[in-house]
């Protein structure tokens, strides 16, 4: 039995945390290299997935995954934990969280989309109308520019490209997520596998010079930011998972889908100095608010 009540706390839990480790590892991959970064998130993952594990009892379930699911697991690993998180970190470093995150969140219009074709979910008009002013939201939050902190041009261009590209990367693995975690009912589990999956691939580079300098020239301040940022998006991917176990994409993406809400707050008190603010920030903000509030009256 799917429950919706929790599964919208879970998803906004996860798009507040989301948002603050966005803001966070912004500081950070702004003038470090996002290897360490990426790497450093996915090694903080393991214990942490391995305790809740244990806690929960889902470690000792291990066996109960059948084959077929267990590729599905892996192949998230390294469709969201791998390609993913590597375009959404080097697209942050080019043009900032509150331009990334807000057009990221886009995927919550095609997971919807998809879920309601392939996995015979439900969508309503409430649900439609949610969808719409989030994304609205959205939209206006990603043309907002500050004419005082303008980013070059090129730059700009290939931080955009790689911020739609996580949309794909980010709609697939969503998909990935619900198929998986609905039919174990384990969704630890699910995580620590993909996380396996995910650093045992993404470590290999280490075994070259080139990489292993990405750690040598990290300052303290950078590392710092990582390390905060990485236990962050462990936590917040923990949620996430637990949402899209126990309720439809259709109720919990949407929910995921208002973290540039969030960033935006946050980034007012973190990363003022370095992000853009302007007036339509704040109308792309009350567009999602009035979103987020139609949608806990369904």
């Amino acid at each position: 039995m799917i429950n919706i009540d929790f599964g919208i706390i879970a998803s906004t839990i996860a798009a507040i945390i989301f948002a603050l480790q966005a803001v966070i590892l912004f500081k950070g991959v702004k003038s470090a290299n996002i290897y360490p970064g990426v790497l450093i998130s996915l090694a903080l993952g393991i214990p942490t997935f391995i305790f809740l594990g244990i806690a929960t009892g889902e470690l000792s379930q291990i066996g109960q995954i059948k084959y077929e699911m267990m590729i599905l697991i892996l192949l998230t690993g390294v469709v969201h934990f791998i390609i993913g998180r590597t375009l959404i970190y080097n697209s942050t470093k080019l043009i900032g969280s509150n331009r990334v995150v807000p057009i990221s969140s886009t995927s919550i219009l095609t997971s919807v989309w998809l879920s309601t074709i392939l996995l015979d979910e439900h969508i309503t008009g409430i649900i439609i109308i949610a969808i719409i002013l989030i994304f609205f939201g959205i939209i206006i939050l990603s043309v907002s520019q500050d004419k005082k902190k303008r980013i070059e041009k090129n730059a700009f261009k290939r931080g955009m490209i790689l911020a739609l590209l996580t949309v794909c990367t980010f709609t697939a693995s969503t998909l990935l997520v619900r198929v998986t975690t609905s039919t174990t009912g384990l969704p630890i589990l699910n995580l620590l596998i993909a996380y396996i999956a995910a650093i045992i691939l993404y470590s290999i580079p280490l075994s070259t010079k080139k990489y292993r300098n990405t750690f040598r020239t990290l300052h303290k301040p950078e590392l710092i930011c990582f390390i905060i940022a990485g236990i962050l998006i462990n936590i917040a991917h923990t949620f996430r998972y637990i949402a899209l176990e126990i309720t439809e994409i259709t109720v919990a993406q949407p929910i995921l889908g208002t973290s540039p809400l969030f960033v935006i707050i946050f980034s007012y008190f973190i990363n003022r100095k370095i992000e853009y603010f302007n007036r339509k920030l704040i109308l792309g903000m009350v567009t999602i608010l009035i979103g987020i509030n139609i949608y806990y009256l369904i």
